[in-house]
């Protein structure tokens, strides 16, 4: 936290933790992530193009931003990241929004310090992935740039956490439902945590085969099931034009 208590202030510009600052003080003022936005989209086609750019056959009248045809702003990328950030906008400004990522790095560091304990059987060991986690220049960085990596990086880590402990020692279900709720939660918060989710899920649909897990198993796919609709009507309803897959894709 020391390291990280002071984070970067990016407000304005087409960066992505502008894009992210942005849509929570939209979130903290207006309850909503689409924002009326009638005089931008009564601007004439000839003055649109002064204000930025077509992306894709959309127009992005901010970058990062988009105009359905309603008239409202939808930013891009998932929700989970700038609704936690309009918490702290809603007590001190911009400069809340932007203290969630030292917050949620120490969070990291706990998360690394029980997953390292429970994967190799010590707390010595545990503290040594958490030093070295939060030593980590990369890790510095990150947690002063204010965008959805760290968030994601909590809720994997809390996810795996419950993950080994129902692997080592199977029966109930509360370590498969957490399971769920922190991987859906991250699918809320980056896209591409997917590519993680995918072959999770297959090696758990491997190694929990027997009936004897059936119940855990179900529970869990069920857990993560929902939040997987959510993201489909996030990107239905909310976000029609964000499409990252393509991206993932190629």
């Amino acid at each position: 936290l020391t390291l990280t208590v002071r984070p970067g202030e990016w407000v304005l510009g087409g960066w992505d933790p502008g894009v992210y600052v942005h849509t929570a003080a939209a979130i903290a003022r207006g309850g909503s992530l689409q924002v009326e936005a009638g005089d931008v989209a009564a601007l004439p086609e000839a003055d649109r193009k002064v204000l930025h750019c077509d992306v894709g056959g959309v127009w992005q009248p901010f970058r990062g931003v988009f105009l359905l045809p309603d008239g409202k702003l939808s930013p891009q990328f998932m929700h989970l990241y700038p609704a936690l950030m309009a918490v702290g906008y809603s007590f001190y400004g911009p400069s809340g929004a932007q203290m969630v990522n030292p917050l949620l790095n120490v969070l990291a560091i706990l998360m690394m310090y029980r997953l390292a304990s429970g994967l190799l059987g010590g707390r010595k060991c545990g503290w040594a992935a958490a030093l070295l986690l939060a030593a980590n220049p990369a890790q510095v960085w990150q947690a002063r740039f204010s965008t959805a990596e760290m968030l994601a990086q909590v809720l994997l880590l809390a996810g795996f956490v419950e993950f080994v402990r129902f692997a080592n020692k199977p029966g109930g279900l509360r370590s498969p439902v957490l399971a769920g709720l922190f991987f859906g939660m991250a699918l809320l918060t980056r896209y591409d945590v997917i590519l993680v989710l995918v072959p999770l899920v297959a090696l758990m649909a491997l190694v929990c085969a027997g009936r004897e897990h059936r119940a855990s198993v179900s529970a869990f796919a069920l857990v993560l099931a929902a939040f997987g609709l959510h993201v489909w009507l996030h990107h239905r309803y909310v976000a029609p034009y964000y499409h990252p897959l393509p991206d993932l894709v190629y």
